[in-house]
């Protein structure tokens, strides 16, 4: 599944914050249509490629998802994955750190069966949203077991992928996943350090300004302004050390 393409999204809102992690859902609509308009359509994770497919993932499971992502998806054949931080189901992403203190609320239960229903998968992002390697191993352990338990008790289903909060990660983790029972994880980098028992998703982060050509371009995965735009995407992940920093110094538990 590592030479699928992946479209990683985060926030689908029209209020403007600091920071670029968001899309306004006009311009989502936009890249979604001008993706199946070229005849690219979606697959989820684990199940079989083929021709002009992509993985379209959301990170931290906002509810704009639900409200502006959904309906655009499901008229045109769409469906995604959503990765949600089990403690913050249905409650404000307070651990986040916001210049402006804007705060978005994360799916609640009934929206998450709903988009069950819908044919989407459902993965963990932790429970706490805490960077996994700046934790302990037996800290990192209970991040990813209690993540999987809340969204298998919501979804009634297996909970076998992860997505890295920060997309931090590192062999150690790697091992805890696989010994906490996920069979793949959403990166945004590979390692070389991954047994062939555990899968990889390496998704390309959709940022603000996003533009359809951008969408295109990402799937497409060649040309100068393909790769031009990954270093761009990298520095913008490692700059959340930033929010990682705020969380050590100041929110030690979850509030």
């Amino acid at each position: 599944m590592g030479d699928v393409p992946a479209l990683l999204y985060h926030k689908i809102t029209n209020e403007w914050e600091v920071g670029v992690t968001w899309v306004t859902p006009i311009a989502f609509e936009r890249q979604m249509k001008a993706l199946a308009d070229a005849g690219w359509t979606t697959v989820l994770p684990g199940e079989k490629a083929g021709e002009r497919v992509f993985h379209l993932i959301f990170d931290d499971g906002y509810e704009g998802i639900f409200q502006n992502g959904l309906p655009v998806l499901e008229q045109l054949g769409f469906q995604a994955t959503v990765f949600l931080p089990g403690a913050y189901i249905g409650l404000e992403n307070s651990w986040d750190h916001q210049l402006l203190g804007r705060r978005h609320r994360h799916l609640g239960s009934a929206m998450i069966r709903r988009l069950v229903q819908a044919g989407w998968t459902i993965g963990s992002h932790g429970m706490t949203h805490r960077a996994l390697t700046h934790l302990t191993d037996d800290e990192a352990r209970q991040e990813l077991i209690q993540g999987k338990a809340v969204i298998e008790e919501i979804t009634g289903e297996a909970c076998p992928w992860v997505s890295f909060p920060f997309g931090r990660y590192d062999s150690k983790i790697i091992d805890l996943s696989r010994e906490a029972g996920y069979s793949g994880a959403v990166v945004p980098t590979r390692s070389n350090a991954v047994e062939p028992d555990f899968s990889l998703i390496v998704a390309d982060a959709v940022y603000q300004p996003a533009t359809r050509s951008q969408a295109l371009r990402l799937v497409g995965r060649q040309g100068a302004l393909y790769y031009g735009g990954r270093l761009g995407r990298r520095f913008v992940n490692r700059a959340s050390a930033g929010t990682i920093l705020w969380k050590t110094l100041f929110q030690s538990k979850l509030q």
